[in-house]
């Protein structure tokens, strides 16, 4: 197995901070977002091209991902991006990437995300969590 410049086999997926993720979306990647639908707690990052594939159902849609572009790959925390991320570098897929500390260390770093405040979810704890005003279609604000 050959080794990059940074010490990693070069058939790895490269890990990425959510800055230089966005340089790279916002210079024709694609942000593969694997977090399931109730994960996003009605978040959703604002770049150019985003594809959902909820990590559940991945290996029954991972055929559908495009093959010619460059892939960062975003979960919650950047526990399940390496492994979907080497996954589809097993699958052929060339320019692979996923964002170290996912959508939490992204939101932290203040970078591009849309909410839909009457869908957040809130409440004193996670056994009480609901929906703000789930009758109102949603409202995405940066």
């Amino acid at each position: 197995m050959k080794k990059s410049k940074e010490s990693r086999p070069a058939d790895s997926p490269t890990p990425v901070s959510p800055k230089e993720a966005l340089a790279r979306l916002q210079n024709g990647a694609t942000l593969l977002d694997i977090r399931e639908a109730y994960e996003t707690n009605f978040r959703v990052i604002d770049v150019p091209a985003v594809i959902q594939v909820p990590h559940r159902g991945f290996q029954d849609h991972w055929t559908e991902i495009p093959r010619d572009v460059p892939l960062i790959l975003m979960d919650n925390v950047g526990v399940r991006s390496p492994e979907i991320a080497r996954f589809l570098i097993e699958k052929g897929y060339q320019q692979v990437a996923y964002i170290i500390g996912g959508v939490v260390d992204w939101v932290k770093g203040g970078l591009p995300v849309l909410v839909d405040r009457n869908y957040e979810l809130v409440g004193q704890c996670s056994c009480k969590l609901r929906p703000k005003n789930p009758k109102e279609e949603p409202k995405w604000k940066k």
